[in-house]
């Protein structure tokens, strides 16, 4: 998150940085409701997110962190790179990000109280043991650690080439159940967005409640359904003829032939979609007619274009 954001007239926010991690409790806690909760903003680049050397210069990168709580006190803390010397890892207090809903998706784990104690150990000597801001050593690295030893165990978290981001965070968080902020849920759909798996450009808007958009060649009507925009759409014979490089009496006799797309919101600037539809026109060598064949479902990332 940009610092800009931050309402230091609001808070007092303590910059707690290099050897000088923050000591919260030395002694054991008796746990009343102990839980760990991990708040994800996905940014605009998750790519950008892996490579600078800071989670916190922008709200665009993207940023990860936690809320340890034991019912009666709570602290939220995120793991930053020091501005002027990205190596030097810095803790910081993120109070003012949830309070301010700078996140898009968190989720509660109920942790022991052997979990949450661990879990201080792991904040307390955070720094101490080695540890300095890399790519490979990020915000998203922090909260998985801390998460980790509280015994919470991700199981399939994935990875950017071996690199935690905030983006793949968001993602894993929502297909676990985790809730999504309701003042970032309302983004719309509409505007410019590039396939980041191809190149594409596409353009989404909408009148009443229908939603239209040309994707892979096909034109799509799609109906809205929470964060979800679907279509089961029959493809037209100029559809056929574009997708395939075909003539136009080729393409009149798969008229009809069926394709889907599910768009789902996953913030403010990235979609995921899945479609599934034809992928060739093949001849049946032992028949001599042609025929559609079927592929997988094709599946990726939308980017929201400024």
């Amino acid at each position: 998150m940009p610092l800009t954001r931050r309402n230091s007239g609001a808070l007092l926010v303590i910059l707690l940085s290099g050897v000088f991690a923050p000591r919260l409790n030395a002694q054991p806690h008796s746990c009343n409701g102990c839980s760990l909760t991990i708040f994800a903003d996905g940014g605009r680049s998750s790519a950008a997110a892996a490579s600078q050397g800071s989670s916190g210069q922008g709200s665009n990168l993207g940023h990860v962190f936690i809320e340890l709580a034991n019912g009666d006190k709570q602290v939220f803390l995120g793991y930053y790179g020091d501005p002027k010397n990205p190596s030097r890892g810095q803790l910081r207090v993120d109070a003012d990000l949830f309070l301010n809903g700078y996140w898009d998706v968190k989720k509660t784990y109920d942790i022991s109280e052997e979990g949450y104690n661990k879990a201080h150990e792991v904040i307390d000597g955070w720094g101490r043991n080695g540890q300095t801001w890399r790519p490979w050593c990020n915000c998203g690295d922090f909260a998985e650690a801390v998460a980790t030893v509280a015994g919470i165990n991700f199981g399939d978290l994935p990875k950017a080439a071996g690199l935690n981001t905030p983006a793949l965070w968001v993602k894993y968080l929502r297909a676990h159940g985790g809730a999504m902020n309701p003042a970032r849920a309302s983004v719309d759909f509409d505007g410019q967005w590039q396939c980041a798996e191809t190149g594409e450009r596409i353009t989404i808007g909408h009148s009443g409640n229908k939603y239209s958009t040309v994707f892979f060649g096909i034109h799509w009507t799609l109906v809205r359904s929470g964060q979800e925009l679907t279509d089961s759409h029959k493809l037209t014979s100029a559809e056929i003829s574009g997708l395939f490089n075909v003539p136009g009496n080729i393409a009149q006799q798969f008229v009809g032939a069926p394709a889907v797309l599910v768009l789902t919101l996953s913030n403010a600037n990235d979609i995921a979609y899945a479609t599934v539809a034809p992928r060739s026109i093949r001849r049946n060598p032992q028949t001599g007619k042609l025929g559609l064949t079927p592929g997988p479902p094709l599946s990726g990332t939308l980017v929201r274009l400024k």
